[in-house]
Formats: structure tokens, C-alpha cells, sequence
């Protein structure tokens, strides 16, 4: 059912520059679905709303599903993880949280994606001297998108 949906909704689509991160589907009625957009340079709720109706049009004429159902589409909020390649580029600048698949957590300021390797300025602390209060620094770091279990945007208020 989830990859007729993807097949709908990216019918729908007709920007190439909007990509599906995530399509979530209840099968039991009341149905939900729930697409979550995202685009190269973000997207505007004008961009959801227009692909909002375009995939409840399409559901009209090719029923997937009967009964009734609640359809949103939306984008990644501030707080959700970052979980395509393709959301990184537009975060270049930005300090990330990255959780690797090893359990390692990394901080740092995103800088370019070579490939699928993301360059970061990363932040570590050390402790010099007889001063016990750790000192922040940073060092170049690479990592390579596999080895990513979730990413986030850490958001600033300065």
C-alpha cells in the first residue's frame, strides 16, 4: 500500500526540486496519511497545500482505500532528525547533533557534502593546564552518511 501512495504522491509532485522524507499510513479507518515533504531549499505551507490538494484529487479519481480519511502533508519540523542526503545541503552553515549507528555522538557546524560524506567543523572538549573547567575547540571532521543514525539541526536563538 505505502509504495502505490509513493507512486501517487510523487505523481503529484511537480517541482524536482520537492522530495517525499517520509509517507505514514493508517490502514485501519479512520485512515491517516501523512506525506512529509521537504525541498532543496526547504518548502512553503503554499507548496504543501497545493500538493495537499493535487494527492487528494488523485485518491478521488484512483481510489487506493476505501472509506473516509484524514490526508496531511507537511514538512519536517525544526526538532525532527534529518534522515535523507538530500535534506543536508540546505543546512550547510548550521551546527548539527549527528548520532552515529555506533552510538557516537558528534557536534559540529556543517560545511560541505562531498559524495556521501558530510565535512564538519566538530566541536570537542579538553582540559588544559591546572584549570579544571573544560575548554571548547574544534578540528575538521569527516563522516560518511552510512554510518549516520539520525541527525539534527541544532537551533540557535541568538
Amino acid at each position: 500500500m505505502l509504495d502505490k501512495l509513493r507512486q501517487v504522491v510523487e505523481h503529484c509532485i511537480e517541482d524536482p526540486q520537492v522530495f517525499i522524507v517520509n509517507i505514514d499510513f493508517k490502514a485501519t479507518p479512520p485512515h491517516n496519511l501523512t506525506v512529509i515533504i521537504d525541498g532543496d531549499e526547504g518548502v512553503t505551507i503554499r507548496t504543501c497545500a497545493d500538493l495537499s490538494r493535487k494527492v487528494g484529487e488523485a485518491l478521488e479519481e484512483t481510489p487506493l482505500f476505501e472509506g473516509a480519511y484524514l490526508l496531511e502533508v507537511t514538512s519536517p519540523g525544526a526538532e525532527e532528525a534529518l534522515s535523507l542526503l538530500r535534506q543536508y545541503p540546505q543546512h550547510i552553515g548550521r551546527k548539527l547533533r549527528i548520532l552515529q549507528t555506533d552510538g557516537k555522538e558528534r557536534k559540529g557546524k556543517l560545511q560541505s557534502i562531498e559524495g556521501e560524506n558530510l565535512h564538519i567543523t566538530e566541536e570537542y572538549e579538553v582540559v588544559e593546564g591546572k584549570s579544571k573547567k573544560p575548554k571548547v575547540k574544534f578540528k575538521p571532521a569527516q563522516i560518511a552518511f552510512q554510518n549516520i543514525d539520525k541527525s539534527f539541526v541544532e537551533l540557535s536563538f541568538k
